[in-house]
């Protein structure tokens, strides 16, 4: 079918560049991070085996024309050391403030078990505007994390139509286990 090599390594890149989605899902368009999430890698260096933690994705903006349903928020391709054990959508009016990256436990985490959790049906953005609901990752550190989180994903549907598609936003974290005193 090509003619060499090149060619075929040439469509790869092209229908990379394009976008990819799962089958049954087109490449969207729709959303834009917004917050702080695209612009900056948020961190903690002195983190400990065994702790939980829990990282807001990109607030997503929908920038089309028409409303859209998210129906599912994740982390694509999380780092080895950090086990994805749960997402949530919360309201951003039952919170005083985003929690970017906080650990479990911590007097300024909010009690997620207490929040009520929007996650069970999909949240909709209407066109033009910014959700207001933010999307956890609930992530266990289970070993030194080996590298970072870079991209995170949504899947969502237009309210009208029906079409569904599949977006990758970028966005930063890393969790550093603390080094042993001696």
């Amino acid at each position: 079918m090509f003619a060499t090599p090149t060619g075929a390594i040439a469509l790869v890149v092209c229908a990379l560049l394009a976008g990819w989605a799962p089958p049954g899902r087109g490449a969207g368009h729709a959303l834009e991070g917004g917050g702080a999430q695209p612009t900056t890698e948020v961190g903690f260096t002195h983190a400990r085996i065994g702790q939980t933690w829990y990282y807001a994705l990109p607030l997503p903006t929908n920038r089309s024309g028409h409303s859209i349903r998210i129906t599912r928020a994740r982390i694509v391709d999380p780092p080895q050391g950090m086990k994805i054990t749960g997402f949530g959508a919360y309201a951003m009016a039952d919170v005083d403030a985003i929690p970017l990256l906080a650990p479990e436990g911590d007097p300024d985490t909010p009690d997620f078990d207490r929040l009520k959790n929007h996650a069970t049906a999909p949240v909709t953005v209407p066109a033009g505007q910014t959700s207001d609901f933010f999307f956890e990752a609930v992530i266990e550190l289970v070993s030194p994390p080996r590298g970072a989180v870079r991209r995170c994903e949504y899947e969502y549907e237009y309210a009208a139509g029906g079409r569904r598609d599949t977006q990758v936003l970028p966005c930063g974290m890393v969790l550093k286990v603390a080094e042993p005193r001696h």
